[in-house]
C-alpha cells in the first residue's frame, strides 16, 4: 500500500504520454547520410523567438540524452538548426440548430491552433561559409496546450527521426521510436 502514492501518478503521467499525438514529417537529401555519432553543433536562428529560446535548453538536453555529441560550430560536422512556430488558422464553419416551436440557427466560426517544432541539418563546412542550405528537416506538428506541458516528450519523438525520411500526419509519440527502428 506504501507503493500507492508512487504508482497512480506515474501510471497517469505514463498513460497521457502515451496519447500525445503530433503530425511528423523528415526529409533527407539522398546524397547525405548524418550518423548520429557524428559531432553536431546546436543553433538558433538569428533573430530567434521566445519559444525558440524556451524550447532550445530542452532539445540540447534530449540530444545529449539520445547520445548525440554535441560540439562548438567550429568543431562539427553537422550544424542543426531549431525553431518553433504557433498558427491559428480557420478550420470551417458550425452551426446549430435550435427548435421549439420555431426555428433559430447559430453559426459560428471555427479556428484551431498548432504548434510546431522545426529542425534544419546543415553540413557545418558550408553553414561557416554562409551556405546554408538543409540536407535534411524534420518537422513536428501538435497541440499548443500538450506541448507546453510534455515539450521534452515531444522533442525527444523529433529527435527520433533524425537523419531519416519519415512521415505519419498523427501518430502517437510512444510509437514513434518503434516505427523508425523499423524502417
Amino acid at each position: 500500500m506504501k507503493y500507492y502514492k508512487v504508482i497512480v501518478p506515474l501510471s497517469a503521467v505514463l498513460l497521457s504520454a502515451c496519447s500525445l499525438r503530433a503530425a511528423f514529417v523528415g526529409q533527407l537529401d539522398p546524397a547525405y547520410a548524418p550518423k548520429k555519432a557524428d559531432p553536431i553543433a546546436l543553433v538558433l536562428s538569428d533573430h530567434p523567438s521566445i519559444a525558440d529560446r524556451q524550447v532550445f535548453p530542452v532539445v540540447r538536453e534530449e540530444l545529449v540524452k539520445s547520445g548525440f555529441k554535441l560540439v562548438e560550430p567550429s568543431q562539427a560536422s553537422w550544424i542543426l538548426g531549431v525553431s518553433t512556430n504557433n498558427e491559428t488558422y480557420f478550420s470551417g464553419i458550425k452551426t446549430t440548430k435550435i427548435s421549439f416551436g420555431f426555428s433559430e440557427a447559430q453559426t459560428t466560426i471555427q479556428n484551431a491552433r498548432s504548434s510546431s517544432i522545426y529542425f534544419w541539418l546543415f553540413p557545418a563546412g558550408p553553414y561557416r561559409d554562409g551556405k546554408r542550405i538543409a540536407v535534411w528537416d524534420g518537422v513536428e506538428s501538435m497541440d499548443p496546450g500538450k506541448f507546453q506541458e510534455h515539450m521534452g516528450d515531444y522533442v525527444h519523438a523529433l529527435i527520433e527521426i533524425y537523419g531519416k525520411n519519415f512521415y505519419d500526419n498523427s501518430e502517437r509519440l510512444s510509437k514513434v521510436k518503434k516505427d523508425v527502428d523499423s524502417n
